[in-house]
């Protein structure tokens, strides 16, 4: 049985559903909730993926066995983690882990352990690299939840070459992330990628994307575009949807805005995104036909 650990916000669960659905090409791999509860730790808006996306339903030999690795994985949480190994060893269970989440590790779709629970998000491509298509087959939103000023902004976003904008401040500001996320997508970031899609696109539309967007309409001097500021909370995931229907995307070293920017179907779609995605790291998470620009340099 392979089982792997779904965590974080929107983005990473998503990771984690695209590394399951690679895994399942060679076995019956499933995703695991670590937290029986949809809580914060699954980001501010719980665990979403079955709510807005037309998953088909695990069959019902692999959800027993998931439930029942579940109540064994509540009571091992009774333990001090330094007994995790021990503890999952005791049921066959070996944990796969990687030092960095940003980064590509062709070992682990080579282990040959039987049971395997994975842990962390497997943010790179080539995670579920040959599985591309039915990522995307499982990653369809359902559009019957689209509120109306989503509903609006989408008919407007189909009405011209639409680019979207996304910028990430408020967690990315707070002294757990600064170090790691921070000081990447500068202003100097979005104005060098501003001024590449014009460069390089016909009369396009932007259209921004923000949890600040007081800040951006202060501060990347944009004229005539369009800020959305509708959805929030457990409606938050109607901003990926809105980017993924944009023809060109600018991204901020974000899994949230990664992912719109991936299920935009534009076979002719530009990707600018951020020279790095973690501060000091080399990493895998954008593919090679995407655009990396640096926050510092003019073009």
């Amino acid at each position: 049985m392979k089982l792997v650990a779904a965590t974080g916000g929107l983005g990473n669960q998503m990771f984690d559903y695209a590394f399951m659905v690679r895994l399942s090409r060679d076995n019956k791999a499933s995703l695991f909730h670590p937290y029986k509860d949809n809580s914060k730790r699954y980001g501010h808006a719980g665990f979403q993926l079955e709510e807005i996306f037309e998953l088909r339903p695990s069959d019902r030999k692999k959800r027993i066995g998931v439930s029942l690795f579940g109540a064994y994985w509540h009571v091992m949480r009774l333990f001090p983690k330094k007994l995790t190994p021990v503890l999952l060893g005791l049921v066959g269970m070996h944990e796969v882990k990687v030092e960095e989440n940003f980064v590509y590790y062709p070992e682990v779709l080579q282990s040959s352990h039987t049971n395997e629970l994975f842990m962390g998000t497997w943010q790179s491509q080539q995670y579920f690299e040959g599985a591309e298509n039915d990522v995307r087959k499982a990653f369809v939103f359902k559009e019957e939840l689209l509120n109306e000023p989503t509903q609006k902004f989408h008919s407007a976003i189909e009405a011209c070459n639409a680019v979207s904008l996304h910028v990430r401040r408020d967690d990315y500001l707070s002294t757990q992330y600064a170090q790691g996320f921070g000081g990447i997508c500068t202003k100097e970031y979005y104005q060098n990628a501003i001024a590449f899609m014009k460069k390089n696109t016909d009369s396009p539309g932007l259209f921004v994307f923000s949890d600040d967007i007081n800040w951006c309409r202060e501060n990347l001097g944009l004229d005539n575009a369009t800020f959305i500021d509708c959805n929030h909370g457990d409606e938050s995931w109607q901003d990926m949807y809105l980017m993924s229907s944009c023809k060109h995307n600018i991204i901020a070293n974000s899994t949230f805005s990664w992912w719109g920017a991936w299920l935009n179907a534009n076979p002719n779609k530009i990707v600018v995104a951020p020279d790095k995605w973690w501060n000091g790291l080399k990493d895998d998470v954008v593919p090679d036909e995407w655009v990396r620009i640096n926050g510092a340099t003019s073009l």
